[in-house]
């Protein structure tokens, strides 16, 4: 990723929406998949993937497919500016206290997962690939 004033204006731009704010907070933990963050967020499928793509273009995501499942997390090489930024943005989310029932609802979805994926009839032949990745920021 080159920094430029086009590029940090598509950054801040992507920022500059609570959703977008949400799933950055939950990307920051591990990665994941579509379904467990509009399920951790109790948005619709259409409104995430729209997030995603959005922060995916700004450079700030990573998606990954794993079997049938594609996992976004965050970008491994961003410059250290962006890794900053985004640290220190995760960390007032975190001690705001405001996205403490989303992340009780991530913990309750990934404690639940095949019957989380059953109810919404998601990948009932396959489960989901495990992840054993640390924090990304």
């Amino acid at each position: 990723m080159t920094l430029n004033l086009s590029t940090l204006a598509s950054i801040y731009k992507a920022l500059s929406d609570k959703t977008r704010l949400k799933i950055l907070y939950l990307l920051s933990k591990r990665p994941l998949c579509v379904c467990e963050i509009m399920g951790a967020l109790d948005i619709t499928q259409t409104k995430t993937s729209r997030h995603l793509i959005y922060l995916k273009n700004a450079g700030l995501l990573h998606a990954s497919r794993e079997d049938r499942w594609t996992l976004y997390r965050i970008q491994d090489n961003l410059p250290e500016g962006i890794k900053h930024l985004l640290d220190k943005t995760v960390t007032l989310l975190k001690e705001s206290g405001e996205l403490n029932h989303v992340e009780q609802r991530l913990a309750t979805i990934l404690e639940n997962e095949s019957l989380y994926r059953q109810t919404f009839g998601i990948g009932k032949e396959k489960s989901h690939p495990p992840l054993s990745h640390e924090k990304r920021l």
